[in-house]
């Protein structure tokens, strides 16, 4: 979260340190149809998730006019993976898109918001094709998905592509969606025991567990009551006080409520202390010396900022590849939504941003290992 500049209208609240209230909209710009036109990810009226033989497709959501938007989005650049690895869940330049004017060389790899990372892949059979857009950002370029036929409602999405993907490399998360109520209840005495571990660590009470909520999204959502993923909650903007994004609420939310979940992607090969748009994924919840996991988020997940005290809480289901964000209390139509970064006291993307908030002293919870990255006993 990058130290705060000269704030734009239709700004309402304009938070100070330590403020419990965040940025916040005022409700005529959020129910505007300028706020439509600026939103930065779009594809919910076209877009859902299924499963198919073990795996997350994008499929359209209802029927599709050739020459029709589909999705747009954002793109971000991953540093520090290994382009050797292979990696479904990324975009490589000149494999996935091309991008004309640009030094950035081939292979250069990707991240997608929304749910472009879940559309099959052809060079030849696809009935979409992606166009990506000069950078609106430091590393952060604009992308649309187009139809470039008519698509029936349920159809999978197939995106153009240069180089022909193997299919056998996907990985099939969609295997583990399903919770049963056994494995929900091992996530959150496992999550329980965490949050304790780490209060103790640092003197203050442990997160409440919203465990009811839990309970009652893997019941729903095993029972096909749920859509995989649902982002209708909230928005992704320009943010009206730094460079980039940040993610904020279309209606008032309840303390208690769901307000976000999407899936993640599994990413290998990378380093995730020099990229600080990926998630950590640890099966422990734990940093590991090597050898961390990583993933990247769909929906609006991958724009969600940190702060403290955060406004929302984020789960992750790590053997689902699967997450659920909680409102900690009451969010206001227009505000911002924000959670704490687990890592943020111990990955280096974060450490040495002196703007992002930090729960852990860095000086006392952070040791360097092989590399000259950073490592500690706590985190998720």
């Amino acid at each position: 979260m990058p130290c705060a500049t000269t704030p734009s209208t239709p700004l309402v609240h304009i938070p100070q340190a330590g403020d419990v209230q965040k940025h916040t909209f005022n409700t005529d710009y959020i129910d505007s149809d300028a706020r439509k036109e600026d939103a930065k990810v779009k594809y919910e009226d076209t877009v859902t998730i299924a499963a198919d033989n073990g795996h997350h497709v994008a499929v359209a959501k209802r029927a599709i006019q050739k020459g029709e938007l589909i999705e747009q989005g954002i793109m971000r650049l991953c540093e520090g993976l290994d382009g050797s690895v292979p990696n479904p869940f990324v975009l490589r330049l000149g494999s996935d898109f091309q991008l004309t004017g640009t030094k950035r060389p081939c292979g250069c790899p990707f991240l997608a918001s929304g749910v472009l990372m879940f559309y099959r892949m052809s060079t030849d059979a696809y009935n979409v094709q992606l166009s990506v857009r000069a950078p609106v950002g430091q590393g952060s370029y604009e992308f649309s998905a187009v139809a470039t036929q008519d698509i029936a409602a349920g159809t999978q999405l197939v995106r153009e592509v240069i180089q022909d993907l193997d299919e056998e490399r996907r990985v099939r998360c969609a295997d583990a969606y399903n919770m049963s109520d056994n494995t929900v209840d091992k996530f959150l005495a496992f999550r329980k025991e965490l949050d304790e571990s780490l209060a103790a660590g640092v003197g203050i009470e442990p997160e409440e567990l919203h465990a009811d909520a839990i309970r009652e999204h893997a019941r729903l959502t095993r029972e096909g009551k749920l859509p995989i993923i649902d982002c209708s909650k909230t928005v992704v903007l320009d943010h009206p006080s730094w460079p980039g994004y940040g993610v904020f609420a279309l209606q008032d939310i309840a303390a208690g409520e769901i307000i976000e979940w999407g899936l993640h992607g599994p990413i290998d090969g990378l380093n995730g202390d020099r990229c600080p748009y990926v998630f950590t994924w640890n099966s422990d919840g734990k940093r590991h010396k090597e050898d961390n996991q990583w993933a990247t988020g769909g929906g609006d997940s991958m724009f969600m900022n940190s702060d403290v005290p955060a406004n929302a809480r984020m789960y992750r289901l790590f053997d689902a590849f699967r997450y659920v964000i909680v409102a900690k209390r009451a969010i206001r139509k227009g505000e911002e939504v924000m959670h704490l970064y687990a890592s943020s006291s111990w990955r280096k993307c974060f450490t040495q941003d002196e703007c992002l908030p930090k729960l852990l002293p860095i000086d006392e919870n952070v040791i360097e290992v092989g590399g000259g990255y950073p490592a500690a006993s706590l985190g998720a």
